[in-house]
């Protein structure tokens, strides 16, 4: 029925008395803030000293003080009720994020994606060998694997280069794409960033690309 079973019981013992919830009022909270103490709030976190903080850097900063106007919580309301808790000038606008380039694969050898894990040593814990693998998106058939005692570039050539010569795929240029933290470092011990660590290898009509997930791309 939608009522309470408090209400139900009121109802049978009462049948004939009107339905009183249209008209009933609640009580104001006690520890409500008035207009004149909202007001107060806005002005002082429009203050210079703390205009220029966070909401909760400022809040912190009085109470260091032993200024205490409201919780943290009354004041975000409260300065969202006056429309100021927003960006302050100079900060750095938020970046949209597009959604990442996708491949759709109708035959084998039209898209891999590959991705690289490390395997510690059975015997001495503090070794690690990193396994690469490559799969075929349509046929998920895994195409090449190897493992390194490193995770270099050249190791990563090596691997793909490998791949390609294992099923007689031949490019003529490579688009590769670097991740947020960097891409290959010839000679370092972390030539794969972890932001190009996943990717996707697509061959084509004579041209491959590795594409990482959700990262931006350049060539080189």
């Amino acid at each position: 029925m939608g009522i309470a079973f408090s209400s139900y019981l009121k109802w049978r013992d009462c049948p004939e008395d009107e339905d009183q919830r249209p008209k009933r009022e609640f009580a104001a909270n006690p520890r409500t803030l008035s207009s004149e103490e909202r007001q107060a709030v806005y002005e002082r976190y429009c203050q210079p000293d703390v205009c220029d903080l966070s909401v909760r850097q400022a809040f912190y900063a009085m109470l260091n003080k032993g200024e205490y106007l409201a919780s943290e919580s009354t004041v975000y309301r409260v300065l969202r009720r006056f429309k100021a808790n927003a960006h302050p000038d100079g900060v750095r606008p938020a970046i949209k994020q597009y959604k990442p380039t996708s491949y759709e694969a109708t035959g084998s050898n039209q898209v891999w994606t590959w991705d690289i894990t490390y395997l510690r040593d059975a015997e001495h814990s503090t070794r690690l060998y990193y396994a690469f693998a490559v799969i075929d998106i349509y046929s998920r058939y895994m195409v090449h694997y190897d493992v390194f005692e490193a995770e270099t570039a050249q190791n990563a050539v090596r691997f793909l280069s490998e791949a390609m010569d294992k099923h007689y795929i031949y490019v003529r240029f490579v688009w590769f794409c670097i991740g947020q933290w960097g891409g290959y470092e010839s000679g370092s011990n972390s030539g794969l960033a972890g932001g190009a660590r996943r990717g996707i290898l697509t061959v084509g009509l004579g041209s491959a690309t590795i594409i990482p997930t959700a990262r931006r791309c350049s060539k080189p």
